[in-house]
């Protein structure tokens, strides 16, 4: 599974399978994907975040993580992820992707949201802190975000 946002966050995943059977321990490798960067979902969760979205953006580079979960985790996470993400297959043909230290990956899912891509003034902001060669926008924070959202009226 490629991870970025909160499921590239190990603390966040622990507390995804904290009150179930399954083990809240996910390996994870640090990789760069192609043609893919990091922005924020057009919604904010229950607890007021701004979720994080990947999307398809040519000739960019990006840091990602693959989580390495069971059949069971995987179940659990998609679970998680609700109405608000689809989990699908990553071409990676088109967005290649170069695990640090660690194998090639014949196949690799990875989540979108369904509720779209948060743009303002038709500008995609990407999300600081994520390693990236993204600059067709900029790189905010989620506080920033929150606030662009709040001016502009978003309903969530």
């Amino acid at each position: 599974m490629i991870a970025y946002g909160s499921n590239a966050c190990p603390a966040q995943l622990a507390h995804k399978y904290d009150s179930t059977d399954q083990s809240n321990v996910v390996p994870m490798s640090r990789a760069w994907i192609d043609a893919m960067a990091i922005g924020y979902s057009d919604h904010l969760t229950t607890y007021g975040a701004v979720p994080a979205n990947a999307f398809a953006e040519p000739g960019v580079q990006t840091e990602v993580f693959v989580a390495w979960l069971d059949i069971d985790q995987l179940s659990r996470l998609d679970g998680t992820e609700g109405h608000n993400y689809r989990r699908q297959l990553l071409d990676l043909d088109l967005h290649q992707l170069r695990v640090v230290d660690g194998p090639r990956l014949d196949c690799a899912d990875i989540y979108f949201s369904t509720r779209g891509l948060f743009t303002v003034d038709g500008v995609t902001p990407g999300m600081a802190g994520v390693q990236t060669t993204y600059a067709a926008g900029p790189l905010l924070t989620q506080l920033e975000v929150r606030q662009l959202r709040d001016r502009n009226s978003v309903n969530p």
